[in-house]
């Protein structure tokens, strides 16, 4: 039974100082942003990850060396 509760002990503190550490890495790679509305008393927030270009082309032709072509998929996902 010790040897459980140090285990999960030992996860626990990993994960709390772990996740902190990993949502900073993540964030300096892809900086956080916000967007809101508001209608009739309505407030919607969202919270996302936002990408960062540094330099390259995101969007537009693979030939022109963009990292997503136009009329491509994007799957968003979620960084926290």
């Amino acid at each position: 039974m010790k040897k459980t509760i140090l285990i999960l002990g030992l996860i626990v503190a990993g994960l709390a100082i772990g996740l902190p550490l990993f949502k900073k890495y993540t964030k300096s790679h892809s900086p956080g942003a916000e967007a809101t509305f508001q209608k009739d008393g309505v407030s919607i927030k969202a919270t996302y990850c936002r990408p960062l270009a540094r330099g390259r082309r995101i969007f537009g032709e693979k030939s022109a060396g963009a990292l997503q072509p136009y009329l491509r998929t994007v799957l968003a996902g979620r960084c926290e």
